[in-house]
């Protein structure tokens, strides 16, 4: 019989949602393609209808974690003209709302950051999270451009030195947490740590409104 689009769909879902599980739980290496078929109870003829090998199924699972990203860096850029500095704290603390609110979400970047042996440096996973960093710098870079040129950014130094600490900052809170979330409180001191991010980019602690 042959399987609707939406059919397939919830297959591929199935193997993503098996593979993250059993990916967290093992370590990448230590799972193979017939684990995650089992756990997602499909055959492994299935798992190579939507996926190319390991690596292929792990880039995907990963793209699917980025979806809401994308949303928020779209919102980011949206809300520029209105003033670049409180765009970016409001995205900021979004960043940080959706890590976490989501298990998904945290379970993948523990899997990126702890679970992931990386076989070659030039693997497609490597390959797509260096891109995922350098889209990353170049937004920061035309955000922070907006915002000396709206006369908000008072830091007097290099947009690309700027980014570059910005990113190292927010991932390493993130990791951190990750690695043990009973070291700092992420959930109620987010606010407080972007706040002191954009204090040093010039925003004026007055204008660190809620929302």
């Amino acid at each position: 019989m042959r399987r609707t689009k939406a059919e397939a769909e919830q297959t591929r879902n199935d193997l993503l949602d098996a593979a993250e599980q059993l990916f967290d739980q093992r370590g990448v290496s230590s799972t193979s393609l017939a684990d995650i078929a089992k756990a997602a109870g499909v055959t492994r003829g299935a798992v190579y209808w939507h996926f190319t090998d390991k690596e292929d199924l792990l880039k995907s699972m990963c793209e699917r974690t980025c979806l809401p990203f994308d949303h928020l860096t779209e919102q980011l850029l949206a809300e520029l003209p209105g003033g670049a500095l409180a765009a970016l704290r409001r995205h900021y603390l979004a960043v940080f709302e959706e890590v976490v609110r989501s298990p998904r979400t945290r379970q993948v970047f523990n899997i990126l950051w702890n679970k992931y042996e990386c076989p070659d440096d030039n693997s497609p996973v490597m390959q797509r999270c260096r891109q995922h960093l350098d889209e990353e710098h170049q937004l920061l870079t035309t955000v922070l451009r907006a915002a000396r040129e709206q006369g908000e950014l008072r830091h007097p130094g290099e947009l690309d030195d700027l980014a570059v600490i910005l990113q190292t900052v927010v991932m390493g809170l993130i990791e951190l947490w990750l690695a043990d979330p009973n070291r700092f409180a992420i959930e109620t001191r987010s606010r407080a740590y972007v706040d002191i991010l954009m204090g040093v980019l010039g925003m004026p602690a007055d204008e660190a409104k809620p929302g």
